[in-house]
């Protein structure tokens, strides 16, 4: 994130010359002054600095013909090293992987409040929509939906911010504060028995499990024993007989630290 990092143009151009000499296999003096002449009129323009990423992505696509999220992958790498205090900080930190036009279509989509499998199909639509190959610009949409208080995204999210140290478990940073609240917020939200959290609680049965397992260390790890009682009790009622959550809680000793 430039807040974090010093936004050196000349850096920028050098790094965006050597990709496309890797991509492309060709490159010059001109290319370079080109780029860096570009990334200089993007900066002058940008009013925040998302806009700034977006327009240097932008333009830099339109230049070469190499796709958006390329360069952004490439310039503007997710730093797993910060730790998210919220969602909003979250967003920001994943802004450079959708462009403006995406991110712009995704908030104009409908979030149900009471339906998180109607938001699941509308998620997979607009991956589709959106040619979305990489996970930053997953994490990203799905950021999105959690702020607007889609369950299955904060849920998703919360998984994201809290590994399990196994199985190369996919991680945008380890936040574990952000992770627990996202984590209680979703729970509340399907506490209620409703049928259409019943459905959700069936059609995902494997990340409501993982989830409680995960909620259940972050409790173990604050003394809350009791109530991560409750999350491992249900993890072993519900979780599939072969599933990574019951294998995790019997290769860690889990029930040894709770009772």
């Amino acid at each position: 994130m430039l807040t974090s990092r010093t936004f050196s143009l000349q850096q920028l151009a050098v790094s965006a010359t050597s990709f496309l000499s890797e991509s492309k296999g060709f490159t010059d003096q001109h290319t370079k002054d080109l780029f860096y002449k570009t990334i200089e009129i993007c900066k002058s323009k940008g009013r925040s600095e998302k806009e700034i990423i977006q327009n240097i992505c932008d333009q830099l696509s339109a230049i070469t013909g190499i796709p958006y999220i390329e360069w952004a992958r490439e310039l503007f790498p997710l730093d797993k090293t910060i730790e998210f205090s919220s969602v909003p900080e979250l967003i920001a930190g994943l802004a450079p992987f959708l462009s403006r036009d995406e991110a712009l279509y995704i908030r104009n989509s409908k979030v149900s409040s009471v339906d998180p499998v109607k938001n699941h199909e509308v998620m997979s639509k607009l991956e589709n929509m959106l040619d979305f190959d990489f996970a930053d610009q997953k994490w990203a949409l799905l950021a999105i939906f959690a702020e607007r208080g889609c369950t299955l995204s904060k849920l998703s999210i919360a998984n994201l911010l809290y590994p399990l140290d196994c199985d190369n478990d996919p991680i945008i940073s380890n936040s574990p504060v952000l992770s627990e609240k996202l984590f209680n917020e979703a729970f509340e939200a399907i506490s209620d028995n409703s049928e259409c959290h019943l459905n959700f609680i069936t059609q995902f049965n494997t990340l409501i499990c993982e989830s409680k397992l995960k909620l259940a260390l972050l409790q173990i790890d604050k003394g809350f024993i009791t109530q991560a009682k409750l999350q491992i009790d249900y993890v072993l009622k519900n979780a599939a007989n072969y599933s990574r959550a019951r294998r995790y809680i019997k290769e860690h000793s889990i029930l040894k630290s709770i009772n």
